[in-house]
């Protein structure tokens, strides 16, 4: 059975991979350890193992959707931002 598209954008997706996804989307200003993610999704409620949390992280590079940088032999992950097209100029 259908669903409005009201009731699909607000429902919230439990996936691990999902929830990494949002935290760093919702704070794209910053970037965060891997143990710093595995602390924010065990506050929701899910409990993974670090090799799980970098399997994840890891696939989400893989996608182009976050990336990482070794700063003081820590690595941080961030939301990769969009990059936008801007249209050529039609020459006259």
């Amino acid at each position: 059975m259908p669903i409005n598209r009201d009731k699909f954008n607000s429902s919230r997706s439990s996936e691990p991979m999902n929830l990494i996804l949002g935290f760093l989307r919702s704070n794209s200003r910053n970037a965060y350890t891997q143990g710093e993610i595995a602390k924010e999704l065990a506050l929701r409620g899910v409990n993974l193992k670090g090799e799980r949390v970098r399997e994840i992280l890891s696939a989400l590079q893989d996608f182009d959707r976050i990336e990482s940088k070794t700063i003081g032999g820590e690595t941080y992950y961030g939301y990769r931002r969009a990059v936008a097209f801007k249209p050529l100029k039609r020459h006259r």
